[in-house]
């Protein structure tokens, strides 16, 4: 991954993206979403997925639809913290649960609804991570209401959702195929390169730069007519 993270191979997307350079920034975005293990550890995420659901638009693209519903589900569960952390008062916070689970036996069956949910979303997560994500979502909005944000369950729920966030890149990553590969190596030739020139001594830096000043005033002397 280039310098600076997910954060900064997102804005090498962007700046991809708005060069015309479309399956290049399709390559940085779904890059974003490989080995991703919490949501927020990747701030752009929501903004990444609707890069991707924009280019896969642009192509006419089916797989559009898809990242949006995804960029929905990650505003969703966005929604249910804001609201719990903007709402909650000591005495909510004392209850079992926001959404008026005030008893136990409530409580139990929509934590069992929650876990079937999980389950059915890590069944499905390598052959259909689309619906992995909508079942760890569900899970994730319940395990929300009824444990609050900071509680162990609802915080295995985020990394469950993550890591399906991650398989979905993961899975479009390879359906680029060979242009995955000449983009990788465009970029790891870039890095490269930069890092040989940053690696240098200062001096040996500045004899390059005017080196390669003397070839390009050369140069436009040479193509300059003479009179």
């Amino acid at each position: 991954m280039l310098n600076g993270g997910r954060e900064g191979l997102f804005e090498l997307g962007q700046q991809l993206q708005q060069q015309g350079e479309y399956q290049a920034a399709l390559h940085c975005f779904l890059s974003c979403l490989l080995g991703l293990t919490h949501v927020q550890s990747f701030t752009s995420l929501p903004n990444c997925l609707h890069q991707i659901a924009e280019l896969f638009i642009t192509e006419k693209n089916g797989k559009a639809l898809q990242f949006i519903q995804a960029e929905k589900m990650f505003y969703e569960v966005a929604l249910i913290e804001l609201t719990a952390l903007q709402g909650s008062t000591p005495q909510e916070e004392a209850t079992l649960g926001s959404a008026g689970w005030t008893t136990p036996e409530e409580l139990s069956e929509q934590a069992s609804q929650a876990q079937h949910l999980e389950r059915l979303a890590q069944l499905c997560i390598m052959s259909k991570p689309h619906l992995a994500l909508e079942y760890s979502g569900k899970a994730t909005k319940i395990h929300q209401r009824a444990f609050g944000n900071d509680h162990p369950i609802t915080a295995r729920s985020l990394e469950l959702m993550a890591t399906v966030y991650a398989e979905i890149g993961k899975t479009e990553y390879s359906s680029l195929g060979q242009c995955v590969s000449a983009l990788s190596k465009r970029f790891a030739a870039a890095e490269s390169i930069r890092d040989t020139v940053n690696g240098l001594p200062h001096s040996h830096r500045e004899k390059h730069s005017e080196i390669r000043h003397r070839k390009d005033t050369h140069h436009q002397q040479e193509d300059t007519p003479k009179p």
